[in-house]
């Protein structure tokens, strides 16, 4: 149960949905009951999926009406970011709130979504594989 649910935090945490599966991943760490691996492959799982979720309503949201991004900053900011970088810009989808954004604003732009994908997987492993090695050398 306990792997499903940090699957199922991970997976909110990268939608527009609020979460935050570093916190449930740092006590399933101290617990010690789940091989790093295994909590690894769940975190990274759910997190990639929720963000692809995230590009695809982005994606279906262009089709249905334009974003203006006149009264959000933040928007486009990250909208200018993926415009000069592209899909690679994905890379940048672990971060905290604006993660969300790189991928909504990447499937709104139409972005290729297997590159996204591969730049979304790369981006959160790298993430996940940092934190749980951090939290292993602390305790």
């Amino acid at each position: 149960m306990g792997l499903w649910l940090l699957f199922l935090s991970s997976f909110t945490s990268a939608t527009i949905l609020p979460g935050s599966s570093e916190i449930l991943l740092t006590a399933m760490l101290i617990e010690g009951s789940w091989s790093h691996w295994q909590l690894f492959i769940m975190a990274t799982s759910g997190n990639v999926l929720g963000s692809i979720l995230t590009f695809y309503m982005g994606y279906f949201i262009y089709a249905k009406k334009p974003i203006d991004f006149s009264e959000h900053k933040h928007y486009r900011r990250v909208h200018d970011v993926i415009q000069r970088w592209g899909w690679s810009s994905l890379l940048l989808s672990w971060l905290p709130i604006f993660g969300d954004v790189f991928c909504l604003l990447a499937g709104w732009l139409r972005l290729n979504p297997v590159l996204s994908f591969i730049a979304i997987i790369f981006g959160k492993a790298i993430r996940y594989a940092i934190l749980i090695w951090f939290m292993s050398s602390v305790s």
